[in-house]
């Protein structure tokens, strides 16, 4: 499960790592641990390696916290998802962040086979999670 986000987020992103939390609290022991979870962060200027992997190890414990410093290859990252974000300063310095806010589920091949949009609720992520994994034997 990939998720584009960052850590200064007020509502969305923490939202939406904690449904992500819930939902796997719902899948056994086993079949949770079958599922790696990876935030990216839209905002790497800000979102230090330390902070990134701390606000990803506070929603899923051994969630992977990826910061991808160099901005043409976030772009491409993003771009690949389907993802979409902006970081602008204003005037005054400011930081204001606007960002898609889905979820992409990427099999062990690399390919999205599905994307869920902000608000699905984390029973139906458990659910969704849930059907994947019984499609997959576990290796």
């Amino acid at each position: 499960v990939v998720y584009f986000g960052y850590t200064s987020c007020p509502d969305v992103c923490p939202t939406t790592m904690s449904d992500v939390k819930r939902a796997l609290a719902q899948l056994p022991e086993e079949d949770a641990a079958r599922v790696q979870v990876v935030m990216v962060t839209i905002d790497p200027d800000r979102d230090v390696d330390e902070k990134l992997a701390a606000y990803v190890g506070t929603f899923i414990e051994d969630g992977q916290a990826s910061r991808i410093a160099d901005p043409a290859a976030l772009q491409a990252t993003a771009d690949a998802f389907g993802a979409s974000y902006a970081v602008t300063t204003a005037e005054d310095g400011e930081v204001e962040v606007s960002h898609s806010a889905d979820l992409y589920v990427v099999d062990d091949q690399g390919e999205i086979i599905l994307q869920w949009p902000f608000g699905t609720s984390y029973e139906d992520i458990a659910d969704d999670l849930s059907a994947l994994l019984a499609e997959t034997p576990s290796a």
